[in-house]
C-alpha cells in the first residue's frame, strides 16, 4: 500500500510477517497529507520496542536487529517523515518529529514502549521521552550528539575525501 492510499493502523493485526501501516500525522497543514509510514514485527503482547534511525536512512537499517528482537518484543519501526516511505511534512524539528511518533504509538495501542535511537534519531526518541515521560520507559541513544551543533568538524582530509567530484 502505497502513502497515498494511507490507512489508520489495526492494533488487531497479526505482527509475525511485518505489519505495515500508514498513519495521518496530526498538527500537518490541511493541504499536505503527511503519511508516516510503520512496520511492526515481533509479538503483540510482548514488551514494545520503537526503533528510530536517522533522518537519512529508511526503517531497513533495522533489518539486521529484527529477528532477534522480534522473538521477544514487539518491534515497531518508523520512517519519520520526509524518509523512507512516509511522505515530505512542513517541517522536520526534532519536537514535531517526536509528536507524530508519539501519535503513531497512541493509533497502535503502544502504551508503554523502550525508544532506541540512532544518530538524529536519537534527538527523536530523546524528545519523545521528555513529551510523554509516562509512555516511554526507557531510552537507547546509539551514536547520538547531545545537539546536532555538537558535532566535531571533520578534519581537513575527511572533508576533501567527502566533497562531490568536479562535475557531478
Amino acid at each position: 500500500m502505497s502513502p497515498a492510499g494511507a490507512r489508520l493502523a489495526s492494533p488487531l493485526v497479526s505482527l509475525a510477517a511485518g505489519a505495515e501501516h500508514f498513519f495521518k500525522t496530526p498538527g500537518e497543514p490541511s493541504a499536505m497529507l503527511a503519511v508516516m509510514h510503520i512496520v511492526e514485527d515481533g509479538r503483540p503482547g510482548a514488551p514494545a520496542l520503537l526503533l528510530i534511525q536517522n533522518a537519512a536512512a529508511p526503517i531497513a537499517l533495522w533489518d539486521p536487529a529484527v529477528p532477534s528482537l522480534a522473538d521477544a518484543y514487539r518491534v515497531i519501526r518508523a520512517d519519520l517523515l520526509g524518509s523512507g516511505r512516509s511522505n515530505s511534512a512542513a517541517g522536520y524539528d526534532v519536537p514535531a518529529q517526536a509528536s507524530r511518533a508519539g501519535a503513531a504509538l497512541d493509533g497502535l495501542g503502544a502504551s508503554r514502549v523502550t525508544v532506541i535511537g540512532h544518530s538524529s534519531g536519537g534527538m527523536v526518541a530523546t524528545a519523545l521521552a521528555e513529551q510523554r515521560p509516562g509512555q516511554v520507559a526507557a531510552i537507547v541513544l546509539i551514536n547520538t550528539g547531545p545537539s546536532p551543533d555538537a558535532k566535531i568538524p571533520d578534519p581537513p582530509v575527511a572533508r576533501l575525501l567527502n566533497a562531490p567530484l568536479a562535475g557531478r
